[in-house]
């Protein structure tokens, strides 16, 4: 209970930190360049006390799912009935070095749920992300989610092999302003082998 009341906390004054920086972005387009660089240290200062508290909520909450290698946290502050946001974190560092988006509703025309993901450079090639996913297909499962869809540039190889690991199977291709790939995956079937 009285972790739940600090996170509340930590909650509310995270929420309180992000409008004002939003309020000093909105003043950041003046022309003197003096009130412009007092704006930006403020900026710099409000988006390190932001960070702080994020670890702290982390902290509290603790990981919503634990994997081997890496921590997801289900973030509230982007929690909608169709929507959920995971923030990927290395175990004890409390810093997030990735996300995965699921969206359980239809997204466009192909009438299709989705998943989308993103991982910071320097993470990348440790199967941080196929890992995140694998730690979430039960939960798509629960939501309903069979087939979901997830696209990617062609030229993303690193990307295309984790989605090809995770199960998906190239659907179609899609032309809007530039190509992508769009892949279907089949949730019911197990991950293939994690090859570290």
């Amino acid at each position: 209970m009285e972790n739940e009341e600090k996170v509340k906390e930590l909650y509310d004054t995270l929420q309180s930190l992000k409008e004002k920086r939003n309020h000093l972005l909105d003043w950041m387009g003046t022309d003197d360049m003096e009130t412009f660089l007092v704006y930006r240290n403020s900026l710099a200062s409000l988006e390190q006390q932001i960070l702080e508290i994020n670890e702290k909520i982390l902290r509290y909450e603790g990981p919503t799912y634990r994997g081997s290698h890496i921590d997801l946290y289900l973030d509230q502050a982007y929690r909608r009935p169709t929507f959920f946001l995971y923030d990927v974190s290395l175990p004890k560092e409390f810093c997030c070095i990735g996300h995965v988006k699921i969206s359980t509703k239809p997204l466009s025309v192909l009438g299709e749920a989705h998943i989308g993901y993103r991982l910071e450079k320097e993470y990348r090639g440790h199967h941080y992300m196929l890992e995140a996913l694998e730690l979430l297909r039960d939960s798509m499962l629960a939501c309903g989610l069979k087939k979901p869809l997830i696209s990617v540039e062609p030229d993303n190889i690193a990307s295309i092999k984790t989605i090809e690991q995770f199960g998906g199977t190239l659907k179609f291709l899609e032309d809007d302003q530039r190509e992508y790939r769009t892949y279907e995956v089949d949730l019911t079937q197990p991950v293939k082998q994690i090859k570290r």
